[in-house]
């Protein structure tokens, strides 16, 4: 039986501040400044881009990525009718899992969302006529139970009258999270592991779980309560978490850490005289909400992912932003993609940044416009000089 508690974030007085540097003019009684100001400060990491992509198709979309450099998404074809899930690393190319199971199995993989360092994958595919979760587990992988040959586990249905399942993340001990929607549209949120099967969570709150760390928690969101949660199977609590602003809407949470440090975002209804409701993103660390704010873009920002160091993926409006821990700084990755391939980065309408890992390696895709489908990128930090 899950047991549930409900947390208010405490608000860190002085939360994070960002120094934005500005190289415009300060005028005064008609006299120049006797010097310039000094130019903005180089960001503290520039970061390579590759593009993951299949030439030809209108839609590549990159999902999680570990700590081997090891990337996983979708790819369809140009009118959108053929999908297919792939794993891809820098060097190595790109490969479809459809090639690499057994013909008569059965599966049609048709996204990939998570990957460990074991390599082993989970999504959603077809199977029997239903899309159901999967976990692929390549032979030898270092799970206890290591199969001789490439091998796809159904994960199930939380019931058998659901209609859809997905899987969202695996962790190192290839216990999943994930939702499973019924008949009426209605997502229930899961964590599995070998021994226990599908179990919910969130019991009867309409619900996504989107990450999990290798301690086994998971966090997401209800849309019944509109809090964000995070459980934990050992203990089968679940703790949902709020903010003190008595203006909330509601509270999501995004990606998670070993530490239990998690991100999301919170969305609050309009301050008084706009018409525009306002999200924040946060980082929340042990009973303390950190909140970002005035990120540049003017938009409501909301915390994706989260690496083991503390580095935060932010989203805000059709910009992407990073938090690094080490130097306490949030770069506009605008400002920080470099190299040949910096042009095609600027010139995308929307950036999408979605998950980070240890190694700081940031995965996403970008959109040249509407209806244009998507191009999955992998962004590898390139330290500054000393």
């Amino acid at each position: 039986m899950t047991m549930k508690r409900t947390w208010t974030f405490a608000l860190l007085a002085a939360a994070l501040t960002v120094t934005v540097a500005s190289s415009s003019l300060v005028l005064g009684k008609g006299k120049p400044p006797k010097d310039d100001p000094p130019p903005p400060d180089p960001p503290p990491v520039t970061y390579q881009i590759t593009w993951v992509e299949v030439p030809g198709n209108s839609g590549n979309y990159v999902r999680g990525i570990n700590n081997a450099g090891v990337a996983v998404g979708r790819t369809n074809n140009a009118d959108a009718t053929i999908y297919y899930a792939f794993r891809y690393s820098i060097g190595g190319g790109m490969d479809n899992l459809n090639s690499e199971i057994d013909p008569n199995s059965g599966w049609d993989l048709t996204e990939a969302r998570g990957i460990n360092d074991s390599g082993q994958i989970v999504g959603v595919g077809w199977i029997n006529g239903e899309e159901r979760a999967f976990r692929y587990r390549p032979a030898g992988s270092d799970d206890g139970v290591s199969p001789a040959v490439n091998t796809v586990d159904d994960l199930g249905k939380l019931d058998p009258s659901h209609v859809y399942c997905q899987a969202n993340a695996i962790n190192n001990s290839g216990e999943v999270c994930g939702y499973s929607i019924d008949a009426f549209g209605l997502s229930h949120a899961f964590y599995y592991s070998d021994a226990s099967g599908l179990i919910e969570i969130a019991a009867g709150a309409d619900a996504t779980a989107g990450d999990i760390n290798n301690t086994g928690q998971v966090v997401g969101k209800s849309r019944s309560d509109n809090t964000a949660f995070r459980y934990s199977p050992a203990t089968q609590f679940l703790e949902t978490f709020e903010s003190p602003d008595g203006n909330q809407i509601s509270t999501s949470a995004g990606g998670i850490n070993d530490s239990g440090q998690f991100v999301g975002g919170t969305q609050f209804s309009a301050p008084k005289g706009k018409n525009k409701e306002d999200k924040r993103a946060f980082r929340y660390t042990d009973g303390l909400q950190s909140e970002f704010e005035n990120l540049g873009a003017g938009q409501g920002s909301s915390g994706v992912d989260i690496n083991s160091s503390g580095d935060v993926v932010i989203l805000e409006g059709f910009l992407g932003f990073v938090y690094l821990e080490q130097h306490s700084a949030l770069v506009n990755l605008d400002d920080a993609v470099t190299g040949p391939e910096a042009a095609d980065w600027l010139s995308a309408l929307n950036k999408d940044p979605r998950y980070i890992n240890d190694s700081g390696q940031i995965t996403g895709h970008v959109s040249f416009g509407y209806g244009l489908g998507g191009r999955g990128f992998i962004l590898t930090p390139i330290p500054a000089s000393p």
